[in-house]
């Protein structure tokens, strides 16, 4: 991505901010949340939910013995609007492999690989979800510097991998309602730590899990650290094995929940999880 671009790209996006700022912060809570506390029922019913999600993923327990991943994914943005296209993909090239090595049980400490095209051997990555760093191909001293947006892409396709056991700790989850979702029975929670109602620094989650099998169809989310009037849909398909976990092999990332077409799809064709951290070759020493 060349600097004019970025300058552009980060001109929009701040005229944007400007013009949005007066929304606050994004609020995904049905009515039924924004009028008052869950019941006790609702509330032991979707931590059960949850519960279930986690059984049929592969287990919390099998996820704690891995401490690192190595997997291989594209990212396609072939169905994007053009503007949305040229406003927030920040490759070169899209739908090329990437390797994405991230160290699991923290969030936030992972790098990128591009494996082919213009920007084949650079990497990108971040350590403690703060310090966002490049290393040029060819090259072994990282570059700390803004992100630009970079950041985000590198944590999604960790969250995607992370996902759904990253959401252990919410400590705030409750059961809304059953629903038909693609003509199939569905449960429909939400999820967030302290506190249901928004808050400027945490995120908020609703989540459809399919009641036959308990994994998860889709997501909508808040997304705090990219700026706090946003929200995000998720949909997962084509669950499959990975060792002992099932897992979807395509995110499709929406605009919303009532958007079947994809702005772009996370296609992870390969995932191996490894027992050693491996903290040495994933964070710069």
């Amino acid at each position: 991505m060349n600097s004019i671009n970025s300058i552009q790209k980060l001109s929009i996006l701040a005229a944007f901010a400007l013009t949005t700022i007066a929304c606050g912060t994004a609020d995904i809570r049905p009515e039924s949340l924004k009028n008052g506390e869950p019941s006790a029922n609702s509330v032991a019913k979707g931590r059960a939910i949850l519960e279930r999600v986690f059984a049929a993923s592969g287990g919390l327990d099998n996820w704690k013995k891995y401490a690192s991943v190595r997997a291989k994914f594209r990212d396609d943005w072939s169905t994007a609007p053009a503007p949305a296209k040229w406003l927030f993909m920040e490759y070169e090239e899209h739908n090329l492999p990437i390797q994405l090595d991230a160290v699991l049980g923290t969030f936030g400490n992972s790098r990128m690989t591009f494996l082919d095209g213009p920007e084949k051997g650079d990497v990108w990555g971040v350590v403690d979800a703060e310090r966002f760093y490049t290393i040029d191909a060819g090259k072994k001293t990282p570059v700390f510097a803004e992100h630009g947006g970079r950041q985000l892409f590198l944590q999604n396709a960790e969250f995607f991998i992370s996902f759904p056991f990253y959401l252990e700790s919410a400590d705030q989850v409750t059961h809304l309602e059953e629903v038909d979702f693609e003509g199939k029975p569905h449960d429909l929670i939400f999820l967030s730590w302290k506190t249901f109602a928004p808050q400027p620094d945490i995120d908020q989650w609703q989540i459809w899990v399919d009641q036959a099998t308990g994994l998860i169809t889709q997501i909508k989310f808040t997304v705090r650290d990219t700026a706090p009037f946003i929200e995000g849909v998720y949909y997962f398909r084509e669950y499959r094995k990975v060792g002992e976990f099932t897992m979807p092999r395509k995110a499709d990332a929406r605009f919303s929940e009532d958007d079947a077409a994809a702005v772009h799809t996370y296609d992870f064709y390969e995932i191996e999880f490894l027992t050693e951290a491996r903290t040495a070759e994933i964070i710069p020493q």
